[in-house]
């Protein structure tokens, strides 16, 4: 895990930017009304990232794209704003969405800098979570396999615990060691990899480290990659 320099970028910034690409004048309108609730969105978002608590951010689990999210705006116009706005290269978002792909410098941070990022994935699924499509805080750069591993899993307070955040976190996932490597052969050169945090951190964090460490699958990669 990598921690990369997130962009001074809000997410009413994004907003603005994708906003200009709506030719739809009333549904540009309808989007530009819903700053305040966005810039909410993202305090709360940033609030929660540190401590582990992103499960409590409110989803939409539905696969009715017709219902409203807030302010009049449905799931399907939500997720729009990413898919249409944010990520065409004919529309003026694009270019914010490059320099905050740009920001990892073509590595993906979720498995340090081994696989090269190709996309930006949505931290909390944009599925679940429509009203965090545009946020910059939840847009993070990914490799292939990582975002195949990570696929749509979101902690929530009945379940899964978060994954590391590349770009939010607190400090001590990315200067401090808790993977270990073991030399299990010598000819040919093969080693393990497991978790073995500081003896000073806590539950929550342990828990946060081994399933970061086993969903992205990241034992066998490293091996992988360690042994080229």
């Amino acid at each position: 895990m990598r921690k990369v320099s997130p962009l001074k970028l809000s997410v009413v910034e994004t907003l603005q930017s994708c906003s200009q690409g709506v030719s739809n004048l009333a549904l540009r309108q309808l989007y530009s009304e819903c700053a305040n609730d966005f810039r909410a969105y993202e305090s709360e978002y940033l609030s929660k990232v540190p401590l582990g608590k992103l499960g409590e951010i409110q989803q939409i689990q539905t696969n009715d794209e017709n219902v409203i999210v807030f302010n009049g705006v449905t799931k399907k116009q939500l997720i729009n704003l990413y898919t249409q706005y944010l990520v065409s290269s004919k529309k003026p978002g694009r270019v914010l969405y490059d320099q905050m792909f740009a920001s990892s410098e073509g590595k993906c941070p979720y498995c340090a800098n081994i696989g090269h990022a190709t996309t930006l994935d949505h931290f909390l699924p944009k599925a679940d979570y429509p009203h965090l499509s545009i946020i910059p805080a939840n847009l993070v750069p990914s490799c292939k396999d990582c975002q195949m591993f990570k696929g749509t899993s979101s902690p929530n307070i009945h379940g899964l615990p978060q994954l590391i955040h590349p770009l939010h976190d607190i400090d001590e996932f990315f200067s401090e060691i808790w993977i270990e490597a073991k030399i299990t052969n010598f000819k040919p050169l093969i080693l393990s990899f497991s978790v073995n945090p500081p003896v000073t951190w806590c539950n929550q964090k342990r828990i946060r480290a081994i399933h970061t460490f086993d969903l992205l699958h990241l034992a066998n990669r490293y091996r992988t990659a360690a042994s080229t």
